[in-house]
């Protein structure tokens, strides 16, 4: 569950992406309303309307700090799905 209530440093934009993979969110900064999230097995709206909104205004503030910090947001997300999901290894190798 995301748990942080604003995105102010680039370690905020790892642990926000981090806690969505957990959330079994597959993730891409490019979808940025989680309104439209469905969960896989189920079919069902992964976020309630709230959550959803809550996400989206983090999102947008993940954008604000790459783009101060001069890091690719996707590149940075990338690498933490990887390091996540034990992926790097192979992708690695």
């Amino acid at each position: 569950m995301v748990n942080l209530t604003q995105i102010t440093s680039i370690k905020d934009v790892k642990t926000f992406t981090s806690q969505l993979i957990e959330e079994g969110a597959t993730f891409h900064p490019d979808d940025q309303d989680f309104r439209k999230y469905i969960h896989c097995e189920t079919g069902d709206k992964m976020y309630s309307n709230k959550e959803a909104l809550r996400r989206n205004r983090l999102l947008k503030q993940c954008f604000k700090v790459c783009k101060k910090e001069k890091i690719c947001i996707k590149r940075l997300c990338f690498e933490v799905f990887l390091k996540k999901t034990g992926l790097k290894k192979l992708v690695l190798k």
